[in-house]
């Protein structure tokens, strides 16, 4: 069973030029869009960096604004001599009364709480002596500062020269006051006698929250702050795993950095809070950073989309005008292969698929007209075998002519005269018969025996005839009566105006796929110019030139046979004989003549046997 060949796609030239289009357009696009694509990823990340950096340096400078100015408020105790008077304890001594401290520490708490009312973003004020005496102003009001200056947490301020300290977050500790958490900052106070206290604000750390507020930050970004120590002092983030997964990878990291919490990934910019030690983390969700990218690709995705509809309608627009005409003319050759030749083509365009249908309907003229003319030549040679077959009586009278004389000569004991009227006729047959145009070697041998004996009976003894002839040749086939012309050239021309004995050599032998055939004789030869004469006859023989003419037959039947280099080869040399050769290839049953002849045979049987 057969497997039919699979159809590949696309076949229609539509479809090929929809393909070609689409490659053409769609390659060079996706690839600079690909190229695009990579380019404006990293741009935006980095205009995503440098944005969200700014949000965080915004952070860090609302924070470093808001320590500064809690710091002014802790230095403008200055401004008052009792604050002061009260850290150098100094006792305010009236004549006539007892020192009275109590008055010294009001008057600081008055200026205390003055100085608290300046700044209402501060948790508490409080003023403390190196010996440990407070005063603090704590939501609108005084209270007793309950923490120890000497614990580890004011390490920092003790060890300060003057300048304001940030401490870490940390629960606020009152007498009266509810417990807050709150961050602290803090500063030695310098006299002109030297150090004499300490100056402390504590800081809600609601005031982050105010910090981050004056960022817009888009869901998925949360902001981290760190104190010097690296804990934690202020979040938005509130999903408690994630915060975990972070912060251990907040410290350290520096400028542009990545980190990964869970299946995500994160941008990391950070900010230093001033000169405090504190910094401001931001991460940012790579979803977000390549949200734009993504819109961009979808953007591009789109584009090539409309890109290929309209490559599809304008291929299929612009195709149909070239392959309509295609289309026509595939039907009308479909018709013509089911043998309608009238079938016409429209012939109304301009361009060369209008020289193309011309051509086609004068084609078809043409063909159809042919097809006349072959069909009465047909009729005229359907005619002319009949009468052929009707004059056939001649030569078969003619064959039984020669039988009669040849019994009569027989009767009469006329033996002689009885084999050459053999001869003769079996000559006359193998002339005349029509079948089977090829014969083989040993018919074309017995053919030239018959003649050679009549042309014995001419010449006597004069006539000496050599057969060197390979028996493996006789077998072959070859195109019939090529040596004979030779043979009659040579007893014509090459033994005119001699009186020796006439010596004519036959060979024949196969050489690589070939079979030569070689006939020379001892005549009288030719000169050179006759030879060149000779030679130039061979190809165009003149009307009125009538030497040579069995030579020219057969080198132009060879022509036809075997292509140009098959004809005939004359060396001669005058008073020395001339030699004729020349070969043909083996024919079988693969040979191009052989399937000629074979074919014409079966056709010429055909013909006589429906004529008959």
């Amino acid at each position: 069973m057969k497997h039919q060949k699979k159809k590949r796609f696309p076949s229609g030239v539509r479809a090929r030029l929809l393909c070609i289009f689409l490659c053409s357009v769609l390659i060079p696009v996706i690839m600079y869009g690909i190229m695009v694509s990579f380019s404006s990823s990293k741009e935006l990340e980095q205009e995503n960096y440098k944005t969200y950096q700014q949000m965080t340096n915004q952070i860090g400078a609302v924070f470093s604004e808001y320590i500064s100015r809690t710091d002014q408020t802790l230095r403008s105790v200055d401004n008052s001599l009792a604050i002061p008077q009260f850290l150098r304890n100094e006792i305010i001594v009236t004549i006539g009364l007892e020192p009275d401290i109590n008055f010294l520490k009001d008057n600081a708490y008055s200026a205390l709480k003055q100085l608290g009312d300046t700044n209402s973003s501060i948790y508490s004020l409080t003023v403390m002596t190196l010996g440990g005496d407070t005063i603090s102003y704590v939501e609108r009001k005084r209270d007793t500062f309950l923490k120890d200056i000497e614990s580890e947490y004011y390490t920092p301020l003790r060890n300060s020269t003057g300048y304001t300290v940030v401490l870490p977050i940390t629960e606020s500790k009152y007498k009266n006051a509810a417990s807050h958490e709150v961050f602290t900052v803090a500063c030695r106070y310098l006299d002109s006698s030297g150090y004499t206290g300490y100056l402390i604000a504590e800081c809600p750390t609601t005031k982050f929250e105010e910090f981050c507020s004056f960022v817009q930050l888009d869901s998925g970004i949360n902001v981290y702050i760190l104190d010097q120590k690296g804990q934690l002092a202020y979040t938005t983030e509130s999903d408690d795993t994630r915060r975990d997964d972070i912060l251990p990878q907040l410290k350290g990291n520096g400028e542009n950095d990545h980190i990964t919490a869970g299946n995500n990934k994160y941008m990391l910019v950070n900010s230093p809070l001033s000169d405090t030690g504190w910094t401001a983390y931001t991460t940012i969700p790579y979803d977000i950073v390549t949200s734009n990218s993504n819109q961009l690709l979808l953007t591009f995705f789109w584009l090539c989309v409309i890109c290929m509809l309209i490559i599809i309608a304008v291929t299929y627009a612009v195709s149909g005008y070239f392959t309509k005409p295609v289309t026509t003319l595939q039907q009308a050759m479909k018709k013509v292969s089911e043998g309608d030749l009238t079938v016409r083509v429209p012939e109304n365009r301009s361009d060369e698929f209008g020289d193309l249908n011309k051509g086609f309907n004068h084609l078809m003229g043409k063909l159809d007209g042919l097809i006349k003319d072959i069909s009465e030549a047909q009729v005229r040679k359907n005619a002319a075998e009949y009468q052929m077959l009707q004059s056939q009586i001649n030569p078969h009278f003619l064959y039984n002519t020669l039988d009669t004389i040849r019994m009569m000569a027989v009767l009469s004991d006329e033996n002689t005269i009885a084999t050459a009227l053999l001869h003769l006729s079996a000559l006359f047959r193998y002339h005349t018969r029509k079948s089977n145009r090829l014969v083989t070697i040993q018919e074309e041998i017995e053919q030239i025996q018959n003649y050679l004996y009549l042309q014995k009976l001419r010449f006597q003894d004069r006539l000496e005839i050599e057969y060197e002839i390979q028996e493996e040749v006789l077998q072959y086939q070859m195109p019939k009566i090529l040596l004979q012309p030779i043979l009659e050239n040579s007893l014509s021309h090459g033994f005119q105006d001699t009186d020796y004995t006439y010596v004519l050599r036959i060979r024949i032998w196969k050489e690589e796929g070939f079979i030569s055939f070689v006939i020379s004789d001892n005549g009288s030869g030719m000169s050179e110019e006759a030879l060149t004469s000779l030679r130039l006859h061979l190809d165009t023989l003149e009307e009125d030139d009538l030497r040579g003419i069995g030579l020219y037959n057969v080198n132009k039947r060879l022509h036809l046979y075997f292509a140009d280099n098959s004809g005939l080869w004359i060396e001669s040399e005058e008073g020395k004989g001339t030699t004729v050769s020349f070969r043909i290839p083996i024919l079988n049953n693969d040979s191009t003549l052989f399937k000629y002849e074979e074919y014409l045979n079966t056709n010429e049987g055909k013909d006589i046997n429906s004529h008959e």
